[in-house]
């Protein structure tokens, strides 16, 4: 998973991974 970690400390980069 792409930012799997980066997901749980800021959610807005966690989609900014996932597009």
């Amino acid at each position: 998973v792409v930012g799997g970690a980066e997901c749980k400390i800021d959610g807005h980069r966690c989609l900014a991974l996932l597009y």
